[in-house]
């Protein structure tokens, strides 16, 4: 039997801080509850999260872009 890796959930945290627990995780993983696979973000402080179909991902990430690029004007 062959063995592969498929990155399917990272952490995002400050330095320092506990990737699997901290007060700054965010959690960025694939999901699937059998109708398709979906990005769900999740705080781990709070416990918020927000799920993307995969499909709306570039869309969104493509905006969140043009915000931040106006919000780099202004600073």
């Amino acid at each position: 039997m062959k063995y592969i890796i498929t990155p399917t959930k990272f952490s995002v945290h400050h330095a320092g801080d506990n990737p699997i627990f901290g007060d700054s995780v965010t959690t960025i993983e694939l999901m699937d509850e059998a109708a398709g696979v979906f990005l769900e973000i999740t705080n781990l402080h709070d416990g918020n999260s927000i799920r993307l179909d995969i499909d709306e991902l570039n869309f969104i990430t493509e905006h969140v872009n043009k915000i931040k690029e106006q919000y780099d004007t202004l600073s």
